[in-house]
């Protein structure tokens, strides 16, 4: 029979050391879902007539905050892709503003604001049309502008330089805008035969704004912004020419 000496110190275990546990497998990342890009189209047409007018300069800002200047085509239009969904807003400035380059805002929309049967139905909107130049005054424009324009009927005891005050304006600015000129004798000569005016400063030197004078109307313009365009849609901004109105029908100063 064999016999074993056994210790009696206690048996210890083998070491088996310290396993860091394994990370569990993650799903490759997903990229970032691609942002859905949009369009927007703008077009700029004479309220009375729907002819598309182009040459007009707006500043349009996207729904993520940048401004970029677009100028319309020869069919009164502007179009922008690659911009996100959302709504887009147009502004144009008033730098160096005149009335031979600027037209007065009216609406926005597809049928002209007045009486329905004043549009000339060859531009009627939608239908194909042969473009037609815009007048001869505004044609030679190379930075049309939009603008709010207010035609002013003067009063007595008011003058240029009051009504550009009131309106933010230089008397300079509000008279290049009417007149295209701030010489004073120039400016004499148009208030008579623009405005009216007949009545002179107590010098004799200058006519005065009179509650008489006819036409005795002052276009006063005001910048001009629209908001709320949406994106993937056709928006149709209506506008009107500025138009000199006289009594004397010999005299035409239609600019």
């Amino acid at each position: 029979m064999f016999s074993f000496n056994r210790s009696n110190k206690p048996l210890r275990a083998a070491p088996r050391g310290r396993r860091t546990p394994l990370a569990p497998e993650l799903p490759p990342e997903a990229p970032p879902p691609a942002q859905e890009k949009s369009w927007i189209k703008i077009s700029v047409v004479e309220d009375a007539t729907c002819r598309p007018l182009p040459g007009v300069t707006m500043q349009l800002t996207q729904p993520n905050g940048k401004t970029f200047d677009f100028t319309t085509r020869a069919d009164g239009a502007i179009e922008v892709y690659e911009i996100d969904l959302g709504d887009c807003s147009v502004a144009c400035n008033l730098e160096g503003a005149r009335m031979t380059d600027t037209f007065g805002f009216v609406a926005t929309g597809r049928e002209p604001s007045g009486q329905a049967e004043t549009a000339d139905p060859k531009y009627k909107y939608g239908r194909k049309r042969k473009i037609k130049p815009a007048p001869a005054a505004h044609a030679a424009a190379t930075d049309g502008r939009i603008a709010d324009v207010e035609q002013h009927k003067v009063k007595s005891g008011e003058s240029i330089d009051s009504l550009a005050q009131a309106a933010g304006l230089t008397w300079q600015q509000l008279a290049i805008f009417n007149f295209g000129t701030a010489d004073p004798v120039q400016i004499n000569r148009f208030l008579a035969e623009k405005v009216g005016c007949s009545k002179k400063t107590a010098d004799g030197a200058n006519y005065m704004f009179d509650d008489k004078d006819d036409p005795g109307i002052i276009f006063i313009p005001k910048p001009w912004r629209f908001d709320g365009l949406a994106a993937e849609e056709r928006h149709v901004i209506r506008v009107k020419l500025l138009k000199w109105k006289t009594s004397k029908p010999e005299w035409d100063f239609s600019i």
